[in-house]
């Protein structure tokens, strides 16, 4: 699973950061601003694979709850295969956050 804490801790920066790197007067400090961007940079990814696997975490729960209350069985083995294929998806995700979230050397 991944660390909600630092997870929650890595959007609060990225959004102090998201409004630093317009500022203009940050832009004066040349490598200040680089390491600014670089850092916005990484976490911005972060923060989209995070979006991504809340979105998809949230498919399946959907998905699993449509099985329940769903009577069709045709539209049932839709979701099933649905849930099926995001979870694949997730599992890909979770190692990508797990990698971005690594220390770097």
């Amino acid at each position: 699973m991944l660390p909600q804490n630092k997870l929650e801790e890595l959007e609060k920066e990225y959004n102090v950061l998201k409004e630093r790197i317009i500022d203009t007067s940050e832009m004066q400090d040349r490598r200040g601003y680089q390491k600014l961007s670089k850092r916005f940079n990484q976490l911005q990814e972060i923060m989209d694979v995070y979006k991504r696997i809340t979105s998809l975490e949230n498919s399946i729960i959907e998905n699993k709850q449509f099985i329940k209350e769903e009577k069709n069985k045709e539209l049932i083995e839709l979701a099933q295969e649905e849930i099926k294929e995001t979870e694949e998806e997730l599992e890909k995700d979770y190692l990508l956050m797990q990698d971005l979230l690594a220390p770097k050397d």
